[in-house]
């Protein structure tokens, strides 16, 4: 056995006792993921309140709604505001992840 194999046995061996687990946290890396994270997350939330602002603004009864009716604005076939939420929603859901 050698290389990455004969290493991680040694790592592992019940009697080093964990004392030989050399594992990078790559701190810097995680630091700066998590920033452009937070900066694609203030982009998703500024370009939602814009689609908020006109659909509130909109001559339609139905987007202007969506602030006020879940259904209205989850079930419409053109709901730009949704899709953005969803979006929105999977970069929180990988921000939160990271996060732990």
């Amino acid at each position: 056995m050698e290389g990455y194999a004969k290493l991680a046995e040694l790592m592992g061996n019940d009697n080093t006792d964990g004392h030989l687990l050399i594992y990078q946290k790559f701190e810097n890396l995680s630091a700066q993921d998590l920033l452009y994270l937070q900066a694609e997350l203030i982009d998703l939330q500024e370009n939602l309140n814009e689609l908020v602002k006109k659909d509130a603004e909109s001559g339609d009864e139905n987007r202007q709604m969506y602030t006020r009716d879940w259904w209205a604005l989850s079930s419409s076939d053109d709901s730009r505001q949704w899709q953005k939420w969803l979006e929105l929603r999977t970069k929180l859901r990988e921000y939160c992840e990271s996060m732990q």
